[in-house]
């Protein structure tokens, strides 16, 4: 059985705000060296929106940012919406959606972080021709359990 190959690959960076997380995820996306890349955010409100453009002109990384309305405060749709016009426009194009994703310590902080981005990523999932690339960032909380998990537990010795 023969595979076909994708003509080029477009890495498509999720920008909630410009921070830590934010900007690994897109380090990793242009360390992928990707055909076509450009961050994608979605404007639920028009001050945020803005303050997230200059922040973005400011850092002058070289990929453009877009910016996708959002009437009815829905991040998944618009987002869903332009990868799906992507993958029409050119369907052997691989879209290759970069999502930054909270890794926790506690289970209460699941309910806190990550609960649209869990949502997007599994209808993101669905879609042919799209890939979906969690960039992981430790919360305090996690670095303080796998540093107690590092540490060897005393052993006794056996007589």
């Amino acid at each position: 059985m023969e595979v076909a190959l994708p003509s080029s690959t477009r890495g498509v960076v999720l920008i909630a705000q410009l921070h830590r997380p934010a900007l690994r995820a897109l380090a990793y996306a242009k360390a992928a060296r990707h055909s076509t890349l450009e961050a994608v955010g979605v404007q639920i409100e028009r001050e945020p929106a803005a303050k997230l453009q200059q922040d973005w002109g400011r850092i002058d990384s070289g990929v453009p940012l877009v910016l996708l309305d959002s009437p009815y405060r829905d991040l998944v749709g618009p987002v869903m919406e332009y990868v799906t016009t992507i993958h029409r426009s050119n369907p052997r194009e691989v879209v290759v959606v970069y999502v930054p994703e909270y890794i926790v310590g506690r289970w209460w902080e699941r309910f806190l972080h990550n609960r649209s981005t869990t949502k997007l990523r599994q209808q993101l999932l669905g879609l042919k021709g799209v890939v979906v690339a969690a960039v992981p960032w430790h919360l305090e909380s996690a670095r303080e359990d796998a540093v107690t998990e590092e540490v060897p537990e005393p052993h006794e010795e056996l007589p």
